[in-house]
């Protein structure tokens, strides 16, 4: 890791499969909601639909399926073990595991057997006193993410970082946030800046020769499904959006989200695309140009089907729609979407 990425990784910890089964029987098992039924006789994994509490040998075969999420490939399989994460750490500290030194210390306990640490972490307090410190750490300030990737020139079947993957490992070398935010700028900078945007969106609103809606659009792929940025700029197009350019996100996104730079035309394009949508998205003016669409895991339930889809005025409905390959893609996880694979593990409420 440390040449592949050029960072110092101070600490480790390593868990077994056995440690997983146990850390999550420790919280009493990991409920989940299953849109629908999973099933992979080689992960051992055979899952009903709906809301559920799985012990940790089911819980170790949902993360560990490669044949009921997407296409099964390991990357495929990455961001489902992702999420999978993100609802243990949302269980251990729903269940307060984290924050009750009596539980922690059963719970620590319980899985250290299964762990290898660095020396530093070599003992119940010195895990326990990590522990602790991550109960301060907001959901939202944590990211899951796959590496930016791209297929190895000298052999299509395996993968090598991408040019986006230096930009990762560089924010994570000066501890930035992973969406792109600069923690160096001051509320002054940010200030002066949101006043500039805003003569600027004063001025366009004024401008007669700019008409609304008509502002090109960026779709980002942070949905983790290969191919989805270009079948949504077909879609667009098809709905009479002028689709610019395409890419994917470094990292996966939950919600599907439109943003645009300010100006009157911009706005009104985004306010028409997010109609087009079957959820409200998020319209926000942090936009350097135009218009960008977000794609989320969420991109299937948000996206109309083309038949119910509206017709843009002056354009020709009906139009074919043409998943095609994302050639604008250069990075990010390889999740396929054929037969009745499930690609999110949710917390039940």
């Amino acid at each position: 890791m440390e040449e592949l990425s050029g960072l110092r990784i101070d600490h480790f910890i390593e868990m077994n499969f056995e440690g997983f089964a146990t850390m999550v029987d420790a919280m009493d098992g990991l409920p989940v909601c299953l849109p629908e039924a999973m099933k992979d006789r080689k992960a051992q994994l055979d899952l009903p639909a709906g809301e559920q509490t799985v012990d940790g040998e089911d819980a170790l075969s949902l993360a560990r399926t490669r044949y009921a999420v997407g296409d099964g490939s390991d990357i495929a399989r990455m961001g489902h073990q992702q999420r999978v994460m993100s609802a243990i750490i949302q269980r251990a500290k729903s269940t307060e595991v984290l924050a009750r030194p009596d539980r922690l210390y059963g719970f620590l306990d319980a899985v250290t057997s299964s762990l290898t640490v660095d020396p530093d972490l070599d003992s119940i307090p010195a895990l326990a006193s990590l522990a602790q410190t991550a109960v301060g750490v907001d959901d939202d300030q944590i990211t899951f993410m796959v590496m930016p990737w791209q297929a190895a020139p000298e052999d299509p079947n395996r993968v090598v970082p991408a040019d986006e993957a230096a930009e990762v490992f560089s924010r994570i070398r000066i501890d930035a946030p992973m969406d792109g935010s600069d923690p160096t700028r001051s509320a002054d900078e940010d200030a002066a800046e949101e006043s500039t945007e805003d003569t600027a969106a004063e001025a366009a609103e004024t401008d007669a020769d700019e008409a609304p809606g008509d502002s090109p659009v960026t779709v980002i792929n942070g949905s983790t499904i290969d191919g989805k940025a270009a079948q949504v700029q077909q879609r667009a197009e098809d709905w009479g959006f002028t689709v610019a350019d395409t890419s994917t996100a470094a990292s996966a996104r939950q919600t599907t989200e439109i943003g645009h730079d300010g100006s009157a035309r911009a706005e009104a394009t985004a306010q028409q695309l997010a109609d087009r949508l079957d959820a409200d998205a998020v319209v926000h003016e942090d936009v350097r140009s135009g218009v960008t669409l977000m794609l989320g895991l969420d991109i299937e339930d948000v996206l109309p089907a083309e038949d119910t889809a509206a017709e843009v005025p002056g354009t020709d409905a009906g139009e074919a729609d043409d998943p095609a390959h994302d050639s604008g893609s250069t990075s990010g996880a390889t999740v396929g979407t054929a037969g009745t694979t499930v690609d999110s593990v949710d917390l039940c409420a």
